[in-house]
């Protein structure tokens, strides 16, 4: 295209963005606070060069405010239109505007303006090529063939895409709407997650049994690094959508049958790095920690500690595992400090002698670990370092979640790390610090009365124990 055509276009653009504009422009008189969100959206979009869009845009507009979808799912959607990040592009806004209204042309209102306000939160995670459409086309099916259930899947998109991807939650509505037999009843429950089908689903995703695939090749390994058979433990699905993590309990091992958002090579490694942390464990934490009258913030310091130790243990032995835990630290320093950002990156500093960070508490921890170099086969350093920057979070002020600290961090830490709390058998801890334990690995969350068949050894299996 030459310079005369390009200039061309670009007044025909102009041209056909004034001519709209003027015509929402009149659809809106009288409506004196739509008209003014317009307006702050369309500059908005104007100064994120996104003029070529605006005809396109103001079409949507026209359509959600003329679909008598209510006032504020139009505000919402000029909301989310002046925030529009300018490195994305305006076709997946405009795809977002003709979604929210044909599914409240289809489910209603409610639906429209809650399925703006979720995608609002993971627009982030939707970058990939195709999970914002494939998010959009599913929703849109839904409210075709149920919907009275688009309401309950749009709840459940933002905990799904926390661990996998828009073609996961597609293939999970279009697994319920297939599963219903046309029964609202039944999508109702599926969608609600109810139905075991559906927590199942929703908890893997297409993943697969990972766990079954690997269990010869992870108990191999352990064998190999550590000269221990391992006894593994298969944890059962959740019967809500949050992922299972691995735990160590009485010497067992128990493993999810996958790990949402990782697929073939990624879960290997995923894996492969548990069973090495876990192995670490085995070998190197021989004490029993009472809970007493901890805190979470506190167990969940002396567990990271205790992490680190471990590991220090093990990478003096075997260098090369470095490169298989490395990885799965990626926190970063960051301009707002939380307690459970502090900690990721603290984690990180104990791990990798090259990471630099500059916050005094993470020196200061780095540091103390640095000092016990000398005593790091004793573990009651865990619990005197792990107190003493307890001490310091807590007069810094920094509130600490251990429910959204567990479930919420968003690097891969937390999925393999063991946070090793072997509790002592003469203190029996309070359910609710079991609970809030907030590490990937937890000694005390998997009952020890209730032993799980086990495969000791790569092939040789045990039958289940009576209990104790």
């Amino acid at each position: 295209m030459n310079g005369r055509s390009q200039v061309a276009v670009a007044q025909i653009s102009s041209l056909d963005s004034f001519r709209s504009g003027r015509r929402l422009a009149a659809l809106l008189r009288g409506h004196d606070e739509i008209g003014s969100a317009v307006q702050a959206a369309r500059a908005a979009l104007q100064r994120a060069g996104s003029i070529d869009h605006l005809a396109a845009w103001d079409e949507v507009v026209h359509v959600l405010f003329g679909g008598n979808l209510g006032h504020a799912v139009v505000l919402v959607f000029l909301q989310l239109s002046e925030q529009w990040p300018a490195q994305r592009s305006t076709d997946d806004l405009i795809a977002i505007g003709r979604a929210a209204g044909d599914i409240g042309r289809g489910a209603g209102s409610r639906a429209a303006h809650a399925l703006l306000i979720e995608l609002s939160k993971v627009l982030p995670r939707l970058v990939g090529a195709g999970g914002l459409t494939a998010v959009l086309a599913a929703l849109g099916q839904l409210a075709n063939g149920g919907p009275e259930s688009v309401g309950l899947a749009i709840g459940r998109l933002e905990p799904l895409l926390v661990h996998a991807g828009g073609e996961d939650f597609a293939a999970w509505v279009s697994a319920g709407l297939r599963a219903s037999g046309g029964r609202a009843s039944r999508r109702r429950a599926y969608f609600a997650l109810d139905d075991p089908l559906s927590a199942r689903l929703f908890a893997v995703g297409r993943t697969g049994d990972d766990f079954a695939r690997l269990e010869k090749r992870l108990a191999a390994t352990t064998l190999a690094l550590w000269n221990r058979r391992p006894r593994f433990r298969k944890l059962a699905m959740a019967p809500t959508p949050v992922p299972r993590r691995t735990s160590l309990a009485a010497g067992f091992i128990g493993l999810p049958e996958t790990f949402p958002g990782f697929a073939g090579e990624a879960a290997d490694t995923v894996y492969l790095a548990a069973v090495a942390h876990a192995g670490a464990h085995l070998v190197h934490s021989n004490v029993r920690f009472p809970v007493g009258r901890l805190k979470a913030l506190q167990i969940a310091l002396v567990s990271l500690i205790e992490d680190a130790r471990v590991e220090t243990l093990a990478l003096r032995e075997m260098p090369g595992l470095r490169r298989l835990w490395l990885p799965f630290h990626s926190a970063t320093p960051s301009g707002q400090a939380t307690a459970a950002g502090l900690m990721m990156r603290l984690a990180r500093a104990l791990i990798d002698p090259n990471y630099q960070d500059p916050d005094a508490w993470v020196t200061k921890g780095r540091q103390l670990f640095a000092d016990a170099a000398g005593r790091c086969t004793d573990p009651a350093i865990s619990r005197e370092i792990g107190g003493l920057l307890g001490n310091d979070i807590g007069q810094m002020r920094l509130q600490f979640n251990a429910k959204s600290y567990v479930s919420n961090r968003r690097t891969a830490t937390t999925i393999w790390r063991c946070g090793i709390l072997a509790i002592s058998r003469t203190v029996r801890p309070r359910p609710s610090n079991l609970r809030s334990i907030p590490c990937a690995w937890s000694v005390a969350r998997t009952p020890m009365d209730s032993p799980p068949t086990t495969t000791q050894g790569p092939t040789r299996r045990c039958v289940r124990r009576p209990p104790r």
